[in-house]
């Protein structure tokens, strides 16, 4: 009796390690187009890149329960498609697919920095130049939210804040005066002085 145990007790473990590995070898194939989306990302091909990270994306969220499953994976896959587009300028279609997926610090972060940028080149009209920058700032806010300690959130939110005070005061402010405001000059007597000796 106790042999026959071990015996059974020895199959159900060698049978549940094959199907482990057989899910572990199903779950690296489903995954493959992010591994390929990162290989083309760190080869620097944005194109190769973006397209294996949408095709990574529709597997993922194929189904409510893959979506569930690989959810790290999903959120992974989505910052890092959002940073390739904002480092491509693309920022209507990085605004759009942070919109259109779940709200994460990533997505909040790289949708600021877009409407930032957005702000930055309307040079026609400066209420719509306004509207940029305090989307930016809920957007920066809401990173902050998510994730209080991330310094580049932290200073874009500020720097967001204080060209808004600006325009408040000078709506009609042009962008190359807002770039003198975002580095202002120093004077010379301002500089600090080198100590020798």
């Amino acid at each position: 009796m106790t042999r026959l145990l071990r015996s059974a007790t020895l199959w159900f473990v060698m049978v549940l390690a094959l199907l482990a590995g057989v899910i572990l070898l199903g779950a690296a194939a489903w995954l493959q187009p992010a591994l390929d989306a990162q290989s083309a990302r760190d080869r620097g091909d944005a194109d190769a890149a973006l397209t294996y990270y949408r095709a990574g994306e529709a597997r993922v969220g194929r189904t409510p329960m893959s979506a569930q499953v690989f959810r790290a994976v999903g959120e992974t896959i989505q910052a890092n498609q959002l940073r390739l587009l904002y480092q491509r300028s693309e920022h209507d279609e990085l605004i759009e697919k942070a919109e259109a997926g779940a709200p994460t610090f990533e997505s909040h972060f790289w949708t600021g920095c877009a409407f930032f940028q957005k702000a930055l080149a309307e040079h026609k009209n400066p209420d719509t130049r306004l509207g940029w920058f305090r989307r930016a700032e809920e957007e920066f806010r809401q990173a902050l939210e998510a994730n209080p300690e991330d310094w580049d959130s932290k200073f874009n939110y500020e720097l967001t804040r204080r060209l808004l005070t600006q325009m408040r005061k000078e709506p009609r402010l042009a962008p190359p005066e807002l770039r003198k405001f975002l580095r202002p000059e120093r004077d010379a007597q301002e500089r600090p002085t080198r100590r020798t000796g």
